[in-house]
């Protein structure tokens, strides 16, 4: 009887890391996209550290080359052409209230983040 119940745990253990497996592997994508905007993020926050206002151009020049990637997976992503996707990342951050646009086509951080040492806190 001992068997038995030791043999259904060892296929229910199976049978679950199984179905997880399936699940991260469809949300892979999901993951690596916004992992990659994240990280974009945490890039133009300190990139505010030394300026009050960027512009767009600056924007994807820090955003140029970023690379994410998952520690279980072999895939990656990577910005190739950043004017694409500081679009995306740009209206990301408004949409979260972190910056703003000025007047004159270039983009502040709001008062309420401030932005130390690399790191940003509320």
């Amino acid at each position: 009887m001992k068997i038995i119940i030791q043999i259904l745990f060892m296929a229910v253990t199976v049978a679950f890391l199984i179905g997880w497996g399936y699940v991260k592997k469809q949300r892979k994508q999901e993951e690596l996209y916004n992992l990659l905007l994240k990280k974009c993020e945490k890039k133009i926050l300190n990139g505010f550290s030394d300026k009050s206002s960027l512009s767009k151009r600056e924007i994807e020049d820090i955003i140029e080359g970023t690379k994410a990637s998952l520690f279980w997976s072999r895939n990656q992503a990577q910005i190739h052409d950043a004017r694409l996707f500081s679009d995306i990342v740009i209206k990301f951050l408004v949409d979260q209230s972190v910056i703003q646009k000025n007047n004159k086509n270039r983009y502040q951080l709001l008062k309420r983040w401030q932005v130390w040492k690399g790191y940003w806190q509320i």
